[in-house]
C-alpha cells in the first residue's frame, strides 16, 4: 500500500504568486526543523565539556586501576554516547523535515511554474525563450529546492555553534576567546568579498545555460535540415563555443570559491600557533596565558571550540554559496510568476445548446495587435457563421488566417470589437468550457508519447473503440492503423517521429473527431496530403458529422472552394466574402489564386 505523501496539495492559482507563497506552505517545517538542529548543535557544545571533566577528574596513569575513576569514565562516555545518539536522532528528525518541505517547495513551484506558462498566451510566450522556460521550470527549482533544504539543516546550526563557543571561550579565558572574536571578522570578510564576486556570475552562467540549451534544442529539432545544407561542423562549433563560455564561467566561480576554504583554514591555524606560542603549551598541568593561569585540559577544549567555530564559519561560506544559486534563480521564477497572464478565465457562464442553422461565431468589427499600440495582426473582422455550415479561409502566408483562430479559442483577445459564441461574448464563457466546444487541427501536427488510443483519448477517456474507429475511418487514418497488429494500441514515440507528416495530420484529425466537438477548425491540417485525399477526408467528415460546424483554413482554393462561405485574408483585413462563384466574380485575389493553382479548372467535390 503506497504511504500518504506528506507534500501538500499545490493551489491553481496563476496571479499574484511569488516564490516565497510556496514557502509558507511548510512554515511549521522552517520553524521545527532548525528547533531540532538546534538540540544537536547543543549537544556538541556540551561534550567537550564532558571530556574536559572527566579528564580534569580522573588521576593520569591509574584509570585502569582505580576503580572509582574507572566507573566515573565509563558514566561520562555513557554520557556522550547518549548525547551523540539523542543528536543523531535530532538531526534525522531534522532532514525528514527538511527533505518533505524541499521537496514540498520544488514541487509546488515547479506545478506553479508549468501551470503559470500552459496559461500564458502568444504575448507571453514572446517575452522569455522556450531554453529559459525549460531551465527555470527545472534548473532554478531545484536551485531554491536545495537551498531551502540547506536553511532548515544549517542556517542557525552554523551560528549557534558559533555563538556557543564563544560563550564558552569567554567563561574559561577571555583573552583567548578574543583572539577568536577577532577572526571572524577576517573570515567573514574572506567569505563577503569572494562571494560578492561569485554573486554577480551566478546571472552570466545562467543566461550561459540558456543559450546552450537553445542551440541544443535547434540542433535537435532541425537535424535533418543541419545535415542537408552539411552544417554539422558549424553546428558542433557553435554548440563548443557556448559550452566554453559557460566552462570558463563555471571556472572562474569555482576558482574564486576555492579560495574561501584554504585561506580561513590559514586564519584559524594561525591563531592555534598563536595559542600555542602564549601558553608554552607542555605537559605540565597548569600553563599561562597573558597573566593568567590555566589547565592543560582547558587549552585542549578552548582549540576544540575553536575547531567547531571554524568548521561553521566553513558551513557559512558554503551556505552562502548555495544561498546565492537559490536568490538568483528565485529572481528568475518570480520574473515568470509576475507576467500578467492576458487570458484570463473570468466568465461563469457554461456553453449553451443552439439549433442547427441558428448563428454560432460572429465577429463584430474586431482587431486583434499582439503588442502595445496600432500594429494590428488583424483589422475590422466582421462576419458571422450559423450552426452545421462551412467557412473557408484562404489567404497569403501573413495574411492573418491563423489570427482569426487565436480569436475564436481565445488563445489571444480582440484589441477592439468583439466575439461572439452561441449569442454570448466569448468572454463571458467558462474558458475550459468555451474551449471543449473547440475542434483544433493544426497543420504542424503534434503527437504525444504513449499509444495512438491514448492519444485520441485526450478528450475523453471513456470513448468507444467503434467511436475512435469511426473517426479514423473518416480521416483515412485507418488505412495505416488496421495494418498494425496492435492496432489502436500501437505504440507513438515521442513528437510521433515513428509516422510520416501525412500520417500525423490524419491521426490529428481523427483525435479532433474523438472530441465530440461543436465546430471543427482545420488550420492548414492537409497540407501534406494529396488532393485526392484531402478532398476524401472532407467528403467524410461532411457525411459523419453532418451537424458539425466547420472552419477550414488552406492555401488551395480546391479545399475551401465548396465551403458555404469563403474568406479571402489579405494584410489582416477581409478582401472578400461570399461563395466560390461569387468571389471568382468580385475578388481579382480569390481570382488569380484559382487561376494559378487550377489552370482555370474546377475541382468538384
Amino acid at each position: 500500500m503506497l504511504k500518504k505523501s506528506r507534500l501538500l496539495k499545490s493551489d491553481d492559482k496563476v496571479e499574484n504568486i511569488k516564490v516565497k507563497d510556496s514557502m509558507r506552505k511548510y512554515k511549521k517545517y522552517f520553524i521545527m526543523g532548525p528547533i531540532f538542529k538546534t538540540f544537536e548543535a547543543v549537544f556538541d557544545l556540551i561534550i567537550p565539556l564532558i571530556m574536559k571533566n572527566i579528564l580534569d577528574t580522573i588521576s593520569s596513569g591509574v584509570l585502569l586501576t582505580d576503580s572509582a575513576n574507572l566507573k566515573y569514565t565509563l558514566i561520562g562516555g555513557l554520557i556522550i554516547l547518549s548525547l551523540g545518539i539523542l543528536g543523531f536522532a535530532s538531526t534525522m528528525v531534522c532532514q525528514y523535515m527538511a527533505s518533505v518541505a524541499s521537496l514540498g517547495v520544488g514541487t509546488d513551484l515547479r506545478n506553479k511554474i508549468f501551470r503559470k506558462v500552459s496559461n500564458f498566451s502568444s504575448k507571453e510566450f514572446e517575452k522569455f525563450s522556450t531554453s529559459y522556460l525549460h531551465n527555470v521550470l527545472n534548473a532554478d527549482s531545484v536551485n531554491v529546492q536545495t537551498g531551502v533544504s540547506m536553511f532548515i539543516r544549517l542556517a542557525f546550526r552554523a551560528p549557534l555553534l558559533i555563538i556557543g563557543s564563544l560563550i564558552i571561550s569567554f567563561i574559561y579565558s577571555w583573552e583567548i576567546a578574543l583572539l577568536f572574536v577577532g577572526i571572524i571578522p577576517i573570515i567573514l570578510l574572506i567569505i563577503f568579498v569572494f562571494m560578492n564576486k561569485v554573486a554577480k556570475k551566478y546571472q552570466d552562467i545562467q543566461k550561459s545555460l540558456d543559450d546552450i540549451s537553445t542551440v541544443t534544442t535547434d540542433s535537435l529539432n532541425g537535424s535533418r535540415v543541419i545535415r542537408a545544407f552539411n552544417r554539422q561542423n558549424y553546428e558542433t562549433v557553435k554548440f563548443e563555443n557556448y559550452n566554453n563560455k559557460y566552462l570558463q564561467q563555471g571556472r572562474l566561480i569555482s576558482f574564486i570559491t576555492a579560495f574561501i576554504n584554504p585561506l580561513t583554514f590559514a586564519v584559524v591555524n594561525i591563531v592555534i600557533i598563536v595559542i600555542i606560542y602564549l601558553t608554552k603549551l607542555d605537559v605540565s598541568q597548569t600553563v599561562s596565558v597573558f597573566s593568567t593561569d590555566l589547565e592543560v585540559t582547558t587549552i585542549i577544549t578552548l582549540v576544540n571550540y575553536l575547531e567547531q567555530i571554524f568548521q561553521a564559519l566553513l558551513v557559512v561560506s558554503n551556505l552562502t554559496n548555495i544561498f546565492n544559486k537559490a536568490i538568483n534563480s528565485s529572481k528568475r521564477i518570480n520574473e515568470v510568476f509576475k507576467v500578467d497572464v492576458s487570458i484570463k478565465n473570468n466568465g461563469e457562464r457554461l456553453v449553451k445548446n443552439i439549433n442547427l442553422g441558428d448563428e454560432i461565431i460572429k465577429f463584430d468589427h474586431a482587431y486583434l495587435s499582439y503588442e502595445d499600440g496600432d500594429n494590428y495582426a488583424l483589422k475590422d473582422i466582421t462576419f458571422s457563421l450559423n450552426k452545421g455550415e462551412s467557412l473557408g479561409i484562404i489567404g497569403g502566408t501573413g495574411s492573418g488566417k491563423s489570427s482569426l483562430i487565436n480569436l475564436m479559442m481565445r488563445y489571444s483577445d480582440c484589441s477592439k470589437g468583439s466575439v461572439y459564441y452561441k449569442g454570448e461574448n466569448i468572454k463571458e464563457y467558462d474558458l475550459p468550457s468555451l474551449r471543449n466546444d473547440y475542434g483544433l487541427v493544426l497543420q504542424k501536427a503534434i503527437l504525444f508519447t504513449g499509444t495512438i488510443k491514448s492519444n485520441m483519448q485526450m478528450a475523453y477517456d471513456s470513448i468507444k473503440d467503434e467511436e475512435i474507429t469511426k473517426a479514423l475511418k473518416t480521416s483515412l487514418a485507418y488505412e495505416f492503423v488496421s495494418k498494425y497488429d496492435d492496432y489502436i494500441e500501437h505504440p507513438v514515440v515521442e513528437n510521433g517521429k515513428n509516422f510520416s507528416g501525412g500520417q500525423k495530420q490524419r491521426l490529428s484529425i481523427a483525435r479532433s473527431l474523438c472530441k465530440k466537438n461543436e465546430l471543427l477548425i482545420l488550420d492548414d491540417s492537409t497540407s501534406a496530403l494529396d488532393y485526392l485525399s484531402d478532398l476524401n477526408v472532407r467528403k467524410n467528415i461532411n457525411e459523419n458529422y453532418k451537424e458539425l460546424t466547420k472552419i477550414i483554413i488552406s492555401q488551395r482554393v480546391s479545399t475551401v472552394q465548396n465551403c458555404d462561405k469563403i474568406i479571402v485574408m489579405e494584410n489582416g483585413c477581409i478582401s472578400g466574402l461570399g461563395t466560390h462563384e461569387e468571389l471568382l466574380e468580385t475578388n481579382i485575389i480569390y481570382r488569380e489564386t484559382f487561376m494559378s493553382q487550377q489552370n482555370g479548372g474546377k475541382i468538384d467535390a
